[in-house]
């Protein structure tokens, strides 16, 4: 009888962070979606096999590829001295956000940011000619996985929204995601195919 009452406790006592932290989500997301400042992140083509995933579209972005000239200060891109999380900031250009520059510490509340927990940096190398040799430029290549890599939409809508993604990202600028920001966290809240929202093409 004890057994079974701590085990029905146990039970309850998940039951409760569960739903504690479903409610937290939902929160965090309406606060994001009523503070946060809306981004165009053009979006670039992506590996056709996992290109989508049953009820999601996997998205890359052009954002998340550049190169630095310098990194931040006590930063690495050695995977053992690598930090867990780095800050990407923000910026508009010519009608679509870029990162400016990335960051170990915590940016100001004040600055547009996102949070990254999924990077990969390495020494940029180029090929000389003439010594027949790849040599390090001093600059380095900066890959960075965002927070909102998966839109998500009905699974049979999957084999036409694969052919709309992967075909306007080949041949136009006009397949970008809208994106809510807020103090380092973001929301999709479209996706925009040919300058017209996905979700269009199904109705």
């Amino acid at each position: 009888m004890k057994n079974k009452n701590l085990i029905i406790s146990f039970i309850s006592l998940m039951m409760a962070l569960q739903l504690g932290f479903l409610i937290y989500l939902i929160k965090s997301n309406e606060i994001i979606l009523k503070d946060g400042k809306i981004f165009k992140f053009k979006t670039a083509p992506v590996d056709p096999f996992n290109a989508f995933k049953g009820r999601y579209v996997a998205l890359n972005f052009d954002a998340g590829n550049f190169t630095l000239d310098k990194l931040p200060d006590s930063m690495s891109c050695e995977y053992n001295r690598r930090p867990k999380i780095i800050y990407a900031l923000i910026g508009n250009k010519d009608g679509f956000a870029y990162v400016k520059n990335i960051s170990i510490k915590k940016p100001n509340d004040s600055e547009d940011y996102l949070t990254i927990r999924q990077f990969y940096c390495d020494e940029e190398y180029k090929y000389d000619d003439n010594l027949k040799i790849s040599i390090e430029t001093g600059s380095y290549k900066i890959n960075l996985t965002f927070p909102f890599s998966a839109y998500y939409l009905e699974e049979t809508h999957a084999p036409k929204a694969e052919k709309l993604y992967n075909d306007n990202n080949k041949n136009s600028n006009n397949t970008y995601a809208l994106i809510k920001i807020n103090k380092g966290n973001a929301l999709i809240q479209d996706l925009y195919i040919n300058n017209k929202p996905i979700k269009e093409y199904f109705n």
